[in-house]
């Protein structure tokens, strides 16, 4: 005898309607065409080089999110087999493969996909695999080896100011074994400035010399080299040479203070006339508006950036999280960012946290690679 459901069903026949109905949910979930949502790419797509717009409607986030960050459609090709979708990009060389990794993770990021495998096949070639959208298998193979271009999501340069006159302090060993692409700037002739050069070359970390130069404002008496109106060639190339054998391997040179040095065109010009016989380049750190330091670089063919924020000209966190996070807008928007921060222990603590946590997905590299 069989067992009575409320309103007179049997079990039997109520099982058979459960069965029916998710049979019909399951028809109408997988046959119903998926939501596309209209996205313009703007890019090159033939092999002329020419560029043209045109308007392309992408029903997959995968897809739009690498095709709409400059890859052009020849370098993409999605095949599907037995439920598992295998994309191929072939890029330009003029990335590395771990950038390329970082371009590729970040996409998944953006997709809220978790977890992933990186396989690095030959020097070239890298495949990550992961599962996305009804569990699907996906592979994403990226081979490094067309003879274009492709610019990438911008790069963050970080620079620490002012090493030399502590060694043991926990912010200073913290930054020499930052877990970041950073670049130390030191200040020659202080206690702790060669040690630490040789402590950053030992570890391979990116250092610059920051050179002492007039302020408008301070004084810069104390340095035994520095740079004022009244420094001549003669001593530049003393100080210079001290400099550069203090902390010998540094890949560049930034100013240290330097508002008033760095607005009048007769003392940097004496200053890089001597300065470009190392080959090496100069950050401007910017501390005054007026610094005519672009155009004596240009003059003398020296490469040159200039510094976009300074993140810690307060101690407090929440004004170094803002600095920061200002930067971190402007690469999102394409920009390469220079920051500079300053060798103390709420700088060291804050940035920490932003870089190992929050801001984990963004590419920091160094001076010199910014300049590479």
């Amino acid at each position: 005898m069989e067992n009575k459901l409320l309103g007179g069903s049997t079990i039997k026949s109520s099982s058979f309607l459960i069965i029916v109905l998710i049979m019909v949910i399951n028809t109408v979930l997988f046959t119903l065409p998926e939501k596309r949502k209209e996205i313009v790419y703007t890019g090159i797509y033939n092999d002329t080089n020419s560029p043209k717009e045109e308007k392309i409607v992408y029903s997959d986030p995968l897809d739009s999110l690498i095709l709409t960050s400059g890859v052009s459609q020849k370098w993409y090709k999605r095949t599907t087999d037995k439920g598992k979708v295998s994309i191929s990009l072939r890029l330009p060389s003029n990335n590395t493969l771990e950038r390329y990794n970082k371009f590729v993770t970040n996409i998944l990021r953006k997709l809220k996909v978790k977890e992933y495998s990186v396989e690095e096949n030959r020097k070239n070639s890298v495949t990550i695999s992961f599962k996305y959208r009804n569990n699907r298998s996906i592979n994403i193979s990226v081979d490094r080896n067309i003879k274009e271009k492709l610019h990438l999501e911008a790069r963050v340069a970080i620079v620490i100011d002012d090493f030399g006159y502590q060694w043991r302090a926990k912010h200073v060993q913290g930054f020499l074994n930052f877990p970041v692409p950073i670049t130390l700037s030191i200040i020659p002739g202080h206690s702790f400035s060669k040690r630490i050069a040789l402590k950053a070359k030992k570890l391979k970390k990116d250092y610059i010399i920051h050179f002492p130069m007039e302020p408008k404002l301070g004084s810069i008496e104390k340095e035994l080299i520095k740079l004022t109106d009244t420094t001549s060639i003669s001593t530049i190339e003393y100080m210079l040479e001290r400099a550069f054998l203090e902390i010998p391997g540094a890949s560049g040179l930034n100013n240290h203070m330097g508002s008033k040095s760095t607005s009048e065109y007769d003392t940097m010009d004496r200053f890089f006339k001597v300065y470009k016989k190392y080959n090496k380049y100069f950050l401007d750190s910017y501390t005054a508006s007026t610094s005519i330091c672009r155009e004596v670089c240009k003059r003398n063919k020296i490469p040159e950036k200039r510094r976009d924020i300074f993140i810690d000209n307060s101690n407090r966190e929440e004004d170094i999280i803002k600095s920061f996070e200002m930067g971190i807008r402007r690469a999102e928007r394409g920009e390469d960012v220079i920051l500079i921060g300053h060798s103390k222990k709420e700088s060291y603590e804050t940035l920490l946290n932003l870089v190992k946590y929050k801001y984990s997905y963004i590419e920091y590299v160094t001076l010199e690679e910014m300049f590479n």
